[in-house]
């Protein structure tokens, strides 16, 4: 799995440079398919490479295949792979009912107002959870729920402190942002900025812990669950979107995942790891969100002392204050006990105990 991601990321990183090379050739939009099918060929091939080197007996070939086997992959593909066209629907929703209803021009505020809402919620809080993934899927099949029980819950602890930063950043410093990325008239409102502050807040940890879905590998309900998202996500978008605008276009999307996978997803794994809910709520998302109180107040305070014009300098002082804050309300106690050893020893040994 780790090489397989690295593989992809370096692939996806030729492919952006391959495409900016097409454009400046005046390929034209042809150059965005053929830099994508560039990723899907050399990333497919370059794990065959791999796996072939490791293992080199290994053949795509159906008549070898053990038909048990096949069948399983086939039904967790299945499930997979129709979870995967819910949220595609869920995720692209939003922009068709902004377009018919409102009209195409206002896709594009909405769309630049949630950028930085979705890489919190999206980018930076799967990252985590993809490099645990393996670890996680292992002890789950040798059947050593202490630890993945553990591991889950240190994702959602991990998650709620991302959220919590990103909540801070997206509330204090996204009209900023989007003023300084494309200008102030496509800045979406305040209003529709408190709704994807919330997005924040549910999509983080939802994302963070949904790997434990995943090693599991019993998606069947969690796909239904899914569905009933992307539907509801559909009708609520549709019945807010005429009174309260782009407003009610994101809170039909958050309508609809905390009516379904928001509470569904940590309930189901609860359930599957034998884990008591009350336990989860507490451990997994009250004390971390009250520890991680004040690097949002730290957040607020460097925000309103902060002038707006120092730019993009704003930005980064309120999110590194808030992360520095972080990490003191959670490791300092720790890196202030271990007084007997020097200060990187001290922060080498926090780290590691977090990775255990």
């Amino acid at each position: 799995m780790a090489v397989g991601n690295t593989i992809r990321n370096v692939f996806s990183v030729t492919s952006v440079v391959l495409l900016i090379g097409l454009l400046f050739l005046n390929v034209g939009l042809v150059a965005l398919p053929l830099s994508t099918l560039f990723t899907v060929v050399t990333v497919g091939l370059g794990n065959f490479i791999y796996v072939r080197k490791n293992y080199p007996k290994a053949r795509v070939c159906f008549p070898l295949a053990n038909k048990k086997d096949l069948k399983r992959l086939i039904s967790f593909g299945g499930y997979f792979q129709l979870g995967r066209i819910a949220n595609i629907v869920t995720s692209s929703t939003d922009s068709m009912v902004i377009a018919g209803v409102l009209g195409a021009t206002h896709v594009t505020p909405y769309s630049v107002t949630s950028k930085l809402p979705v890489t919190f919620n999206t980018t930076v809080a799967t990252k985590v959870p993809i490099a645990v993934f393996p670890a996680i899927a292992q002890m789950y099949a040798q059947g050593e729920e202490g630890k993945v029980r553990a591991s889950f819950l240190r994702l959602a602890e991990y998650s709620i402190r991302f959220a919590v930063i990103g909540c801070a950043v997206t509330l204090l410093a996204n009209q900023q942002f989007v003023s300084l990325w494309v200008g102030p008239s496509y800045f979406g409102g305040v209003a529709l900025n408190l709704v994807f502050t919330y997005w924040v807040l549910q999509s983080t940890l939802i994302h963070g812990i949904g790997v434990v879905v995943y090693a599991i590998g019993d998606m069947r309900n969690w796909v239904f669950m899914s569905i009933a998202e992307a539907a509801l996500n559909l009708v609520f978008s549709l019945l807010l979107v005429t009174p309260l605008g782009l407003v009610g276009v994101a809170l039909g999307t958050s309508i609809g995942k905390t009516l379904t996978t928001g509470w569904y997803t940590p309930y189901w794994i609860c359930k599957k790891i034998d884990l008591p809910v009350h336990s989860f709520l507490y451990k997994g998302i009250f004390r971390p969100i009250v520890i991680s109180l004040p690097s949002a107040l730290s957040a607020i305070v460097v925000a309103y002392f902060l002038s707006v014009d120092l730019g993009w300098l704003r930005i980064i002082f309120i999110g590194v204050t808030a992360v520095v804050v972080n990490f003191i309300s959670f490791e300092g106690i720790r890196l202030f006990r271990l007084r007997d050893i020097p200060w990187v020893e001290r922060v080498q040994v926090v780290i590691a105990l977090n990775l255990e």
